[in-house]
């Protein structure tokens, strides 16, 4: 691990993807501030800012992240992460945005972060523009609690995500949905 810079608490360490996973897994007391791809072909969003989250988020779906270098910027947590997170407790889902024939756009990756505001997860896309044909985006979600919560979760996730599935251990017997239609 190579430490890039330290501020007050603010910290940065540049980590290949398996050491990252191994540190995000370990580290305690601290906050993620933001996590880059180096070769900025994929970006990585939070709004979950536990590294247990995000160590959850990379086992679900390790191939979201490519292997290379990634740069974590953190700081000291004036509280305690949760050790015993559940990856149980989260949502993994897909979406997209395209550009169609004729000029037409999908923005349905575009929609479900908007939608998502109120939500904690973690986004690892390729970084689309204006001129590309596509962005893709897999998206892991933490669960909300309440089921009033749950089930506006999943209007959201129904109405915007490509593919979602989710462990049913906490609401109903867990599910599958594709294209807002369940599968299983």
């Amino acid at each position: 691990m190579q430490a890039l810079g330290e501020s007050g608490d603010y910290m940065r360490r540049k980590l290949s993807r398996d050491k990252l996973l191994k540190w995000l897994k370990s580290v305690s007391g601290v906050i993620l501030t933001s996590v880059i791809f180096v070769k900025d072909v994929n970006s990585i969003n939070l709004t979950s800012f536990s590294p247990k989250f995000l160590a959850a988020a990379m086992e679900a779906n390790f191939t979201t992240f490519p292997k290379g270098q990634y740069v974590v910027s953190y700081e000291k947590a004036e509280e305690m992460d949760n050790d015993d997170f559940e990856p149980s407790s989260c949502i993994w889902t897909t979406a997209y945005n395209a550009h169609v024939n004729g000029g037409g756009k999908i923005e349905n990756l575009s929609n479900l972060i908007l939608a998502l505001a109120d939500y904690e997860y973690c986004i690892a896309s390729n970084k689309g523009n204006e001129l590309s044909a596509y962005q893709l985006g897999s998206l892991y979600v933490k669960k909300p609690i309440h089921p009033e919560e749950m089930e506006k979760l999943l209007v959201i996730i129904k109405k915007h995500t490509s593919f979602a599935f989710f462990d049913g251990a906490n609401f109903n017997n867990g599910s599958t949905y594709v294209n807002g239609k369940r599968f299983t």
